[in-house]
């Protein structure tokens, strides 16, 4: 009996396999087409983590969601983040950052900064490698375990990752059980490529939008030309933009209803 641990990919490809066994008698060439289905999903899902073909990952809010969750992604900066959080402050948004170890650790005042006003942490993995996901599934476990080593110093245990560039691959799912997080992608994006386009993010993330949705902007700041007024700008756009359609902005954890981190040092208490 095979087990449900098992990825939707492993099913696909028991089934592209029990089809080419089907077609061979009938014509040899005809089994290759099943399986060169199976190939190319397989080469293409990667890509497409909401497919779920490696491994669950959540991408909206849980069903009757009322709101959306705010999410960043690559921080924190010291020039960017810090203007982001009193922008967040003044609109009573609390929002959720999957942090990049590295930076973490070079700014520890801005992880408390985003603990301290209300906000929560996720894992990005240490250094952002957006190859990560094509090397040995050692250093894959290394950059995730790091990352949440990391956190623990600061008295939080994270249960959310997010995977750089939104790749995925079949070595992830055992990494994140062993370690206990979340995948957790998005389905609203600013498409501002990592801050290096910010003309159309508000426009990008309304047009659209619906209760549950999770959106994925970013915290690192904008090339050395362009100013942070200009991405503080294009996240007040969105927020207005989104409560003028009737939506209100609500913690990751209350709209997936998953716990998305822990407060280490409290429970201690």
């Amino acid at each position: 009996m095979l087990s449900s641990s098992h990825p939707r990919i492993f099913y696909i490809g028991i089934t592209a396999m029990v089809i080419a066994i089907m077609l061979f008698p009938i014509r040899p060439v005809y089994a290759l087409l099943p399986l060169s289905v199976f190939v190319l999903l397989s080469i293409a899902a990667p890509f497409f983590p909401g497919a779920q073909m490696f491994l669950p990952s959540i991408m909206r809010g849980v069903s009757g969601s009322q709101g959306v969750a705010l999410t960043f992604d690559d921080g924190p900066d010291p020039f960017s983040t810090p203007l982001l959080i009193e922008h967040l402050k003044r609109h009573g948004i609390h929002a959720h950052f999957f942090i990049i170890g590295q930076k973490a650790s070079a700014h520890p005042e801005l992880i408390r900064l985003i603990l301290d006003n209300g906000h929560t942490l996720g894992n990005h993995t240490m250094h952002h490698d957006v190859f990560i996901m094509l090397k040995p599934a050692a250093r894959l476990d290394q950059e995730i375990t790091l990352c949440q080593e990391l956190m623990k110093g600061f008295g939080i245990k994270a249960y959310t990752f997010r995977p750089p560039a939104s790749i995925v691959n079949p070595r992830l799912g055992p990494v994140l059980s062993r370690l206990g997080l979340l995948c957790v992608i998005f389905n609203r994006r600013g498409r501002d490529f990592g801050n290096r386009c910010l003309d159309n993010i508000s426009r990008n993330v309304i047009n659209g939008i619906k209760a549950g949705d999770i959106i994925m902007l970013h915290d690192r700041a904008p090339a050395q030309d362009v100013p942070v007024s200009k991405l503080i700008g294009q996240v007040e756009e969105t927020v207005t933009g989104i409560r003028k359609k009737g939506l209100d902005f609500l913690p990751l954890e209350k709209l997936i209803g998953r716990k998305v981190m822990e407060d280490l040092w409290q429970k201690e208490k």
